[in-house]
């Protein structure tokens, strides 16, 4: 009977970090720092929103939001509402590992409720391959659009990691809350810097 709750008291402690592993994701929304600012709202459980405390009094001008990304599409949401009328733009994308590689996830089905998100299922694309309304961080650092049967939605989603991120721009007004919705997934893929 002792070694049987021994058992399972350490299976239990054991649960907690089970459900936990898994690549960041990362969903930064940023706004110019003269204008705007933004707040944070609450999320899905386990996501987490945070302010750059790298831009000291200009903190608020970006918000980081993560969370883990699992082997399957996994749906999540979060809200935030911005100080003033401004156009924020949402960046998908990794977060780094702490070892400082670069660890992949795929995004699909971006939706916006309270401001307007063009392609969020990435069906329509370009000549060069990239989902339409959707930019890119940089000139040289694209994110890469796949075609197949295991999107979550449609036939097209996005693959990105901390440094190959896709973006957009959206307007928000003062005071509304936004909600962003988005499926993801871990690609277990990473790039060693």
């Amino acid at each position: 009977m002792k070694r049987l709750m021994t058992a399972i008291l350490f299976g239990a402690a054991m649960l907690p970090t089970a459900t936990l592993t898994g690549t960041d994701f990362r969903v930064d929304l940023i706004v110019d720092k003269n204008i705007c600012g933004m707040e944070f709202k609450g999320g899905s459980e386990g996501l987490q929103g945070k302010k750059a405390k790298w831009l000291k009094e200009n903190a608020d001008s970006r918000l980081l939001v993560t969370g883990k990304a699992g082997e399957t599409w996994e749906e999540k949401s979060f809200q935030f509402s911005a100080k003033e009328n401004c156009e924020v733009a949402i960046h998908l994308l990794a977060e780094r590992a702490p070892d400082k590689s670069r660890p992949w996830v795929a995004y699909d089905n971006v939706r916006v409720e309270g401001a307007t998100v063009k392609n969020g299922s990435f069906e329509n694309v370009d000549k060069k391959g990239l989902a339409k309304n959707w930019g890119i961080d940089g000139k040289k650092n694209f994110y890469v659009v796949k075609k197949g049967d295991d999107a979550a939605d449609g036939k097209r989603y996005i693959e990105v990691s901390h440094d190959y991120r896709a973006v957009q721009k959206f307007k928000c007004k003062k005071g509304q809350i936004v909600t962003v919705t988005f499926i993801v997934r871990d690609l277990k893929r990473t790039e060693k810097k």
